[in-house]
């Protein structure tokens, strides 16, 4: 049973509270707009086809990756951090009491712009992951449905895979890769490349940013793996470093330019599925009901971190070597250094707790609910 909301929040900030209102009111105002435009497409759209994304979905897509994404999001002066950012501060407080702190400011921001990407692609597959039991469970096996049809519709391609498993909202390893590697081009550097990796020894795909001048760098590589709980991390601190090279091979390496044509392509294919006149459509429906008639999940997978089990043992050993004021400061600490959190609330109790309760779970670390 779904938790209610009066719970969920209950302990929020008020601050928290108040942004959550006014950002409902400018969602209000603009879906409002949107529906007003759009009311005859959308309507027979969202109605002949069960993968039109309704209601805030549709404003949704909108947010999560469209050209002219901000590279600076953690950059500007923060008042409040949201779940997945914390994971990333906590994942700095981490490395600082292993003794390996991230001190560059550009690291950082990469760091922060990684996990939004892998945060908007697991919000853009709300239905789930096909293979990992818990969304299985929760999705009462429609996310192995869904995910499998993204493979007949997208099979062979990497920007049709990619794009199919954002129309069905669901996918693997392989679907949160190729996206991660396409969406991630708006964030990128200019020199900067983004790869899909894939590794035979964990029977796994992810996506690496490597940035400039950066090339074969652990030290600065950040791994997306959206199918994995947890943020964006360095290589050298994922659960992939062991096998990374070894066990490897890279399937697909963009620069900036490349990746942007690649998720042009993706979107296109994607938009081609939603489209209830196209040929496309119509076969994506038929597969859609035969596979709801007759689902079959295939290999079944327990949730899997992204950073190093090692590592997050070695956090929970370290915190207890500190007193709970000096835990306190270093949690504040990484909230300003990872995206500038103003001093009032990076020193709030609400926000030092959520890093700490954080970084005592890198490796079981919550993801966004499912939504159908």
């Amino acid at each position: 049973m779904p938790t209610p909301i009066r719970e969920l929040l209950a302990d929020v900030d008020d601050s928290v509270l108040q942004e959550l209102k006014n950002g409902f009111v400018r969602f209000q105002r603009e879906h409002s707009k949107l529906t007003s435009a759009l009311r005859g497409p959308l309507h027979r759209a969202s109605h002949a086809f069960p993968f039109i994304l309704r209601g805030f979905h549709v404003t949704q897509r909108a947010w999560l990756g469209g050209p002219g994404a901000s590279h600076s999001e953690a950059g500007a002066r923060r008042s409040v951090l949201l779940p997945h950012e914390v994971q990333q501060a906590a994942y700095q407080l981490a490395m600082r009491l292993n003794g390996r702190p991230i001190e560059d400011a550009s690291a950082r921001q990469r760091l922060a712009d990684a996990t939004a990407t892998v945060h908007e692609t697991r919000l853009a597959l709300h239905r789930g992951r096909g293979n990992v039991d818990s969304d299985l469970r929760l999705s009462n096996g429609r996310a192995a449905t869904y995910s499998s049809l993204s493979y007949c519709l997208g099979e062979d391609d990497e920007n049709l895979l990619a794009g199919s498993a954002l129309a069905a909202g669901a996918g693997n390893c392989d679907h949160n890769a190729a996206i991660n590697t396409r969406r991630h081009a708006v964030r990128m550097e200019d020199g900067g490349q983004m790869m899909t990796v894939r590794d035979y020894e964990q029977t796994h795909l992810y996506a690496l940013y490597q940035p400039p001048s950066s090339a074969g760098a652990e030290e600065s590589t950040v791994v997306l793996d959206s199918w994995g709980d947890g943020p964006a991390v360095l290589l050298r601190d994922s659960h992939w470093a062991e096998s990374y090279g070894t066990s490897t091979n890279v399937i697909e390496r963009f620069d900036k330019r490349a990746a942007i044509d690649s998720l042009a392509r993706t979107n296109a294919f994607r938009a081609e599925i939603e489209d209830p006149q196209t040929a496309l459509h119509a076969n994506a429906r038929e597969l859609e009901t035969a596979f709801l008639a007759n689902p079959a999940p295939g290999d079944i997978f327990s949730a899997m971190p992204v950073i190093a089990p090692d590592l997050a043992e070695s956090t929970r050993r370290r915190l207890q070597e500190h007193s709970p004021r000096t835990l306190k400061a270093l949690a504040a600490d990484a909230a300003r250094n990872a995206y500038g959190l103003e001093d009032a609330q990076a020193n709030s109790p609400r926000t030092t707790k959520a890093i700490l309760k954080e970084a005592k779970r890198l490796d079981a670390l919550g993801r966004p609910p499912l939504s159908w």
